[in-house]
């Protein structure tokens, strides 16, 4: 059996590979793009702050974009033989793919929204009305009229917290649960012929996130609290990595 170490090791090689061309193309877009802006309107305080905003877009296109590649990248893992032949467990398989792809997601993806990010902010206290600053003594975050000094919005350590575990909670269930109706859709596909995979491949997909979140959000619905509803999506996700491990060790068979 090859050791969880060494799996990880060469799930995460793998998944640095499949984003090299994404980053590659990211950063292209993150810094040629305003040079281009820059060359053909100038460098004018309105075309600075549209640049501004524009790699702010970016950094949640580069999110949006990143989800899907991983969550596709993680579905191949499944049935493909170079990792299903590896000896290791279901487990282990699960455990390391999942991991792997999770941290090489934030390694790439998340530095390119970090350099979008820092590029909007860095471009709007420069040149916007508005400035950014972190308050030391509520570890609040504000956004404040440069020219009064009236703070337009503040958010506090404690928001800051919720928002983040929100994130957090959020692109959880979405790798997670969504990882496991992959592996559902892909155990039934077992149980038709080659003719009919082709179509339930992407309707049976469809159909099966359709009633996943139809459940999930009226089941969410009666709940009250956000520590209960946290509670409830912690269950879900658990019960999706439960449910993942057994369709892969029982229905999921390699395909190529």
């Amino acid at each position: 059996m090859l050791s969880t170490k060494k799996a990880c090791a060469l799930f995460f090689k793998e998944a640095l590979l499949e984003y090299r061309l994404f980053v590659i193309i990211g950063l292209g877009i993150t810094f040629l793009w305003p040079l281009i802006v820059l060359i053909r309107f100038g460098n004018g305080r309105n075309n600075l702050i549209g640049i501004g905003g524009g790699e702010l877009w970016l950094a949640v296109a580069f999110i949006l974009i990143g989800i899907i590649k991983v969550l596709g990248m993680i579905n191949r893992v499944w049935t493909n033989n170079k990792f299903r032949l590896l000896p290791i467990s279901s487990f282990q398989l699960y455990l390391c793919n999942i991991s792997m792809q999770i941290l090489a997601f934030i390694l790439t993806v998340g530095v390119l929204v970090a350099i979008n990010i820092l590029a909007g902010a860095l471009i709007f206290d420069t040149y916007a009305k508005i400035s950014w600053s972190v308050n030391p003594t509520s570890l609040g975050f504000s956004l404040s009229a440069a020219s009064s000094g009236n703070v337009i919005l503040h958010i506090s350590a404690e928001k800051m917290s919720k928002i983040i575990l929100t994130l957090l909670d959020f692109f959880g269930s979405i790798i997670i649960d969504i990882s496991f109706v992959l592996l559902l859709s892909e155990s039934l596909m077992s149980w038709l012929t080659r003719k009919h995979q082709k179509i339930f491949s992407t309707l049976g997909f469809a159909v099966l996130l359709g009633l996943f979140l139809t459940l999930d959000i009226k089941f969410a619905d009666q709940l009250t609290g956000d520590a209960v509803s946290f509670a409830y999506d912690l269950v879900v996700i658990m019960l999706s990595i439960l449910g993942s491990i057994y369709l892969l060790k029982y229905h999921v068979e390699s395909r190529n």
